[in-house]
């Protein structure tokens, strides 16, 4: 009756909310599409994500990526920018002068002054879209919150989104949506060239938040279709779900949507061409990113995860699970071209009463840090850069305080059970580089009722197939191998007393339900659940140092054979050599991106080393420094080509860059010329 009710005022109401979203949001987004944020290369005026270095000591202890800070670039190397010195206040920066603009909120956190956040765990900023007319900035924070072992602020309530419309006349738009007050406060400001900022009016307007563009009644919410690319959308969910016990994190309506104070872009939904798989990085997860396919089953390569750590208010993990009102959580979208996109995620893994671990003695007092950066193809293959901060970073398994950094899972829809989304038969396949594979059967427990020791063969394996019931999209993660990696089945200890009559595991603790605690069984598909199949551990980091390890998979839905997925491994993994180069001066294969880079300017050939154990199969080029925004050419083996994707953005450098998507199969030696249209 809740979810028929909630349904049918959705329904009734909607058209009143659109009018009211449209009153009061000027920054808000087409209801039907999203907004796609744009990348802008323009000479004078554009936006980037950096990291900035503010020159203070507290610098050597950031736990952050490049991407960590905005620049909004104007003529004259005028700057307005977003950045951790301050809680991300923006400023104005000229030869003449330096400002920030005006704080509007009293401000109490784990710092002082400005840098009252002084870890950013509860602001950040994001690029929702830029052009030559305008740059779209949002900034989310918390003006106060606790920093104790079981806060309270922010929970549900305590939030702020500033919007910041940047305009290369140095006019600003400040639009600041005050959650707790249901205010709106619009402020017009103009940056002047001796560093001072005027404010010419200031008004304020009661505020009511844009409904959710996307609902599902029972399904988990997907989001919008559109061609390849990233999306900013706001996704909704009235399906059945459990608000908890009656106490102090109980949510404040039995309306799930209407819990979140956010506005217009929490959500971002990647879709692709040609197949209508995606990926939804969605609050209602804590932002953990999922494989969606067509049919509606959801799979996640999961998070880092730990256990056993003293600032924890009871026993069990800590990891974004626990994170249900997504107070440390966020999603950004770095880059959006037709021939790439890149979307960060980052978090702090948490207990169950929200309380950071890997605290003590800590530089700053930071907590343990997860930040993880996806490059997404348009042939749906998506690179995963995963990056632990950590003083136990190098530490896996077992508490206390190792860290899991791997485990495939099934997340399933109220009114579906696991094996409505997953093969009873032939359920797991894993192959490793020599072509050799081996399926595993999930009936009545034969994956999570095998014990703890590891899948024997292949032998070598470094590739993990899970066959998905309906489709003819199964999911792939290939890890690197580094000769220690074993796949290891999840097993449960009591399956058959847990689970009579289950061919897997499943638990509704996860997602969507607001239970505070860090497991619960679950026999039925009342609500939404997951189901774990298998880990992928022991192999060596691609990077680590003392404070951080960086770990990649390669990770997608295809309907490629196992076959064309061992050659698309190697083709990442033993990426062809690159010779012959003629056109830049540094030049190499980045794995980290399954990308070749170059620095380059106009015209650019090279060769590929194609063969069978180094096949080529849709490559990608990183030409730093390209110049113009022009069409280009490409030509493989001298033959001009039309089938290719390209697309523009500014590097981390504020450099200009274009990336070039090449969609080739072969084992061959192949010629590639790049160059701007006409030229070659």
């Amino acid at each position: 009756m809740k979810v028929m009710a909630a349904t049918l005022l959705y329904k009734c109401l909607f058209p009143f909310y659109i009018l009211l979203m449209v009153a009061a949001c000027s920054t808000g987004s087409d209801s039907s599409k999203g907004d796609k944020p744009t990348s802008h290369t323009g000479d004078e005026f554009y936006a980037y994500y950096s990291r900035m270095d503010s020159g203070e000591p507290w610098e050597a202890h950031q736990m952050v990526s490049e991407f960590a800070d905005i620049v909004i670039h104007f003529s004259n190397k005028e700057r307005f920018y977003f950045w951790r010195a301050s809680s991300y206040l923006p400023r104005w920066h000229t030869d003449e002068g330096v400002n920030y603009v005006e704080q509007l909120f009293d401000t109490q956190g784990d710092g002082a002054g400005l840098r009252w956040d002084k870890l950013n765990r509860h602001s950040h900023v994001r690029i929702i879209r830029q052009s030559q007319r305008e740059v779209v900035i949002h900034w989310r924070y918390a003006p106060k919150f606790d920093v104790h072992t079981d806060p309270m602020l922010p929970g549900w309530t305590g939030w702020v989104d500033e919007y910041y419309t940047v305009r290369p006349d140095r006019t600003v738009l400040r639009e600041t949506y005050d959650h707790d007050n249901e205010r709106k406060l619009t402020h017009h400001l103009t940056l002047n060239s001796n560093g001072s900022i005027t404010q010419s009016s200031t008004e304020q307007s009661p505020y009511i938040p844009p409904v959710a563009e996307f609902y599902s009644a029972n399904a988990l919410p997907d989001g919008p279709d559109s061609g390849f690319g990233a999306l900013y959308t706001k996704l909704g969910y009235v399906g059945a779900w459990d608000v908890g016990p009656d106490d102090e994190y109980q949510p404040r309506s039995s309306v799930w949507s209407d819990n979140w104070q956010v506005h217009a872009h929490p959500d971002v939904v990647v879709n692709f061409d040609g197949n209508d798989t995606k990926w939804v990085f969605w609050r209602g997860l804590g932002f953990v990113p999922s494989l969606v396919s067509e049919n509606g089953a959801w799979f996640s390569n999961e998070f880092n995860e730990s256990w056993g750590w003293p600032e924890m208010c009871e026993s069990g993990g800590a990891e974004p699970m626990n994170d249900k009102q997504a107070r440390y959580s966020h999603v950004r979208v770095i880059e959006n071209t037709p021939a790439r996109v890149v979307v960060q995620w980052r978090y702090h893994p948490t207990g169950i009463c929200y309380n950071l671990i890997d605290t003590d003695d800590s530089p700053d007092g930071w907590g343990a840090t997860s930040e993880f950066v996806f490059y997404f193809y348009p042939d749906g293959s998506v690179l995963s850069r995963n990056t632990l901060f950590s003083q136990q970073a190098n530490t896996y398994g077992d508490a206390p305080n190792g860290f899991e950094y791997h485990e495939a899972m099934i997340i399933n829809s109220a009114g579906r059970d696991p094996w409505d989304n997953i093969e009873i038969n032939k359920t797991l396949a894993l192959a490793n580089m020599e072509g050799q594979v081996e399926s595993y059967d999930g009936a009545d427990g034969g994956i999570n009722d095998r014990g703890n020791e590891p899948f024997e063969l292949p032998l070598q394996a470094n590739i993990a197939r899970i066959n998905l019931k309906d489709t003819d999209f199964d999911t792939y993660t290939i890890m690197e191998h580094g000769s220690t990696l074993e796949i290891i089945p999840y097993s449960e200890v009591d399956f058959e007393e847990e689970y009579p009559g289950h061919h897997f595991v499943r638990w509704d603790h996860w997602p969507v339900n607001q239970i505070r605690a860090f497991g619960r069984g679950a026999m039925d598909s009342r609500y939404p659940s997951h189901t774990s199949l298998f880990h992928m551990a022991f192999n060596p980091p691609f990077k680590q140092d003392d404070f951080s390890q960086t770990r990649l998979l390669l990770t997608g839905l295809s309907d490629m054979s196992t076959e064309q997925v061992v050659k698309l491994a190697k083709s990442w993994l033993q990426a062809p050599a690159l010779t012959n180069v003629k056109g830049s001066s540094d030049f190499g294969y980045d794995e980290s991106q399954r990308a070749y880079y170059f620095d380059a300017t106009d015209s650019l050939t090279f060769r590929l080393n194609g063969s069978g154990s180094n096949p080529i199969f849709n490559p990608a080029f990183v030409l730093e420094g390209w110049q113009g925004e022009k069409n280009i050419a490409v030509k493989v083996n001298g033959q001009t080509t039309d089938d290719f994707k390209w697309g523009n953005f500014r590097n981390t450098a504020g450099r200009k860059t274009t990336i070039v998507y090449l969609p080739l199969h072969s084992q061959d030696i192949v010629d590639v010329e790049i160059c701007q249209l006409g030229k070659c």
